[in-house]
């Protein structure tokens, strides 16, 4: 629960977890600037864009893109405010809540497949970095060519790259691939290192 001085009165125990904070820390009146979490250097700054919208009566919703818990693991989360107003119809604050954001394509609506969660990933036992951009990549359906120009290398390494990995995994084409990913679960990986860290508005 966050006042309209941009302070925190109250975070629920799951809230402190999320963002590790020490067991000592004193949550009431502190600010965003005060939080030890790299959200506190997005938060500050989103707060008086999300003041103009409550001033709408409009809820707010965040895509936030950071290290959480207590082993600093990368995760998207959605984070939900929702404006507070006292008895005379001012707003006094908002109650805001997190939770882990579900990723949903139109090929799974059209599959009849439900949101899931990602796995954000810095190793995966048989496959080099470079090799698990590659995987994401291929699985979102890009060409060798598309790949080497969003990686900066040529098609040609890519396709030696991608003969490689057919290798390990014993398929012989795209398709068996990516049977072979849904199949262990690996569909859902997303190399940390391509990710752009932050915290982006959701419009409605």
């Amino acid at each position: 629960m966050k006042d309209r001085g941009a302070r925190y009165r109250y975070m629920n125990p799951a809230m402190r977890e999320l963002l590790a904070l020490p067991d000592d820390f004193v949550i009431s009146g502190c600010s965003d600037c005060d939080i030890p979490h790299p959200i506190a250097r997005y938060a500050s700054v989103m707060w008086e864009g999300e003041q103009r919208l409550y001033g709408q009566g409009e809820n707010i919703s965040v895509l936030v893109l950071l290290p959480f818990g207590r082993k600093n693991r990368i995760q998207p989360y959605i984070f939900d405010s929702i404006p507070h107003y006292d008895e005379k119809g001012d707003l006094c604050g908002a109650l805001c809540y997190a939770r882990p954001c579900r990723f949903f394509s139109t090929l799974q609506c059209v599959d009849g497949e439900i949101p899931r969660t990602a796995n954000i990933i810095t190793a995966y036992g048989m496959f080099s970095d470079r090799e698990l951009d590659i995987v994401f990549f291929i699985l979102y359906g890009l060409s060798s060519k598309d790949i080497g120009r969003r990686l900066g290398i040529s098609h040609r390494t890519v396709e030696n790259k991608l003969q490689g990995i057919y290798q390990k995994t014993g398929v012989t084409s795209s398709r068996q691939f990516k049977q072979y990913c849904r199949s262990v679960g690996a569909e859902r990986n997303i190399p940390a290192r391509l990710l752009a860290l932050g915290c982006w508005p959701i419009h409605n």
